[in-house]
């Protein structure tokens, strides 16, 4: 890279087979309606092709906009005209930068260019995605941002694929903080049958068409048949069992090499207090996020995690860019030991000390509150099912004493601590989850009572924070003492107060 910067006036334009990406991008995202119109839209459907000519006019215009695409760097920022009717000009300065991820994928490397996702700390999609430029252009816009004082470490690439896999916790400058295996990455495609609703869409889809119905069928007795003259078995059940072991199978094959596509040589660095990653077999994908911007750290072991003796760091950050709309990091860790997850937080966190947490209880009338919520909700559920249907299902309240083990168990693990740097929360039966947030990275502190809390001197508190996404885990302690909630209430707003919040 140039050590020194000029500042360029003339426009520049991106890549010549820039066209071609850009055509990929429209067609990926209309091939799911295409592929759902053919099969869905019957062969007596001609509305259909207004549809297609849609779809081949929208790539069209897309490519065109490769035409009227230009940027050019300033002193102080980077300026992106875009648009053919409705013109946009777009002035992102160097200090507001956070981020510049690089993607490349086989098509990519062909070409000897890269995409360019430019990031700041706010918005809900990237400041600007230039797709695609050349290695001279990535190279000339990481030296302006770093000549304006950015200190921003993106590079492509590098890694050794021959290198051995470790999974390594340390904290020295260079070395890895992490670095996947690749029975990890096997472990997470074990783990998360993510082809599940893929396969799922994939399959109902082609059994809209009769040929592949008749096909399918076919194949399938022909397994029963073989099956039964080995075993000498008849049943009726027998071709279900089979096709549940098929899509069992299907299902966890395609989610590890769905892992390995996405996450092979994942490696996890520390550059100027920014964490640092690559991953991916095909498509090479350089991520970047500032250590200041993390707003909650959330560590996850399922049952199947603690089956494999792992467990999995992800956090959330400020800014609202998602997987939708660009490049986003939102791991640390997929797999990793119990025994490396506290020293990496605090590698990464210094003041986060997972193993010198001191955990407090919920109320303990929390256990009998979630049973009796629990008990509204099933009971009705089972008299509705015994009405409508059939008598047997009102055997299902024998197994009472099933959810009553079930809401000690979540109120023997639900805890919650608390100290100078960070509140924490922890719970879950099957699926153990702990969320830490730091106390400056803090927004709002809401207290929440119920009709119920307040019959039972209870209450709830919920911590908010930055890009917090309420669907998944976070702060949020229910069946709290009157007494308690309140002083720790009390406790979190001082703090708060006194500590200058860091975005």
């Amino acid at each position: 890279m140039s050590e020194t910067f000029e500042p360029q006036t003339e426009a520049k334009r991106l890549h010549p087979s820039s066209p071609l990406f850009i055509f990929i991008e429209a067609v990926k995202k209309l091939i799911v309606p295409l592929v759902g119109s053919y099969f869905l839209g019957g062969s007596h459907y001609s509305g259909e092709w207004i549809f297609y000519a849609i779809a081949i006019l929208a790539s069209v215009g897309t490519i065109i906009q490769y035409w009227f695409y230009h940027y050019w760097l300033e002193e102080d920022r980077i300026v992106v005209k875009s648009g053919i009717l409705f013109k946009s000009l777009r002035q992102v300065p160097y200090e507001r930068i956070q981020n510049v991820n690089i993607e490349k994928n086989p098509l990519h490397k062909l070409f000897k260019v890269a995409t360019l996702q430019i990031e700041s700390a706010s918005g809900s999609k990237p400041e600007a995605i230039i797709r695609v430029i050349n290695g001279q252009q990535v190279a000339e816009i990481q030296n302006a941002i770093k000549h304006a004082g950015g200190q921003l470490n993106t590079t492509a690439s590098t890694s050794n694929e021959n290198e051995p896999a470790k999974d390594i916790v340390n904290p020295q400058e260079g070395k890895p903080l992490l670095h996947m295996s690749v029975g990890d990455v096997t472990r997470y495609g074990c783990i998360h049958w993510q082809a599940l609703v893929p396969l799922a869409a994939i399959f109902g889809l082609a059994m809209q068409s009769e040929k592949l119905q008749h096909q399918f069928a076919n194949f399938l007795l022909g397994l029963v048949m073989q099956v039964k003259n080995l075993t000498l078995i008849e049943s009726k059940v027998i071709n279900y069992m089979i096709f549940a072991l098929m899509a069992m199978v299907a299902v966890w094959l395609v989610s590890m090499l769905m892992a390995h596509l996405k996450f092979h040589g994942f490696k996890l660095e520390e550059h100027n207090k920014k964490l640092h990653a690559e991953m991916g077999l095909l498509t090479r994908i350089t991520a970047n996020i500032p250590i200041k911007r993390i707003q909650l750290l959330r560590i996850r072991s399922s049952v199947l995690h603690r089956l494999v003796n792992r467990h999995s760091i992800s956090m959330e950050t400020a800014g609202g860019v998602t997987a939708q709309t660009g490049i986003v990091m939102r791991w640390i860790a997929p797999m990793i030991e119990p025994k490396h997850v506290s020293p990496l937080v605090q590698t990464i966190e210094p003041n986060i000390d997972l193993s010198q947490l001191k955990w407090q209880a919920l109320s303990d009338k929390a256990w009998w509150r979630l049973f009796k919520k629990l008990s509204a909700l099933i009971i009705p559920i089972i008299a509705i099912l015994s009405v409508t249907l059939s008598k047997t299902f009102g055997l299902a309240l024998l197994a009472f004493p099933i959810w009553l083990a079930y809401a000690k168990a979540w109120a023997k693990n639900a805890q919650f601590a608390h100290n100078q740097h960070l509140i924490a929360y922890r719970s879950g039966v099957f699926f153990h989850t702990i969320s830490v947030v730091k106390i400056n990275k803090i927004q709002t502190i809401h207290l929440v009572e119920s009709p119920f809390d307040r019959r039972n001197h209870h209450g709830q508190l919920w911590v908010d924070t930055a890009g917090s996404h309420i669907a998944l885990h976070h702060i949020s302690i229910p069946y709290l003492e009157k007494p308690e909630l309140i002083q720790l209430h009390q406790k979190l707003n001082q703090q708060v107060s006194d500590t200058r919040f860091v975005w």
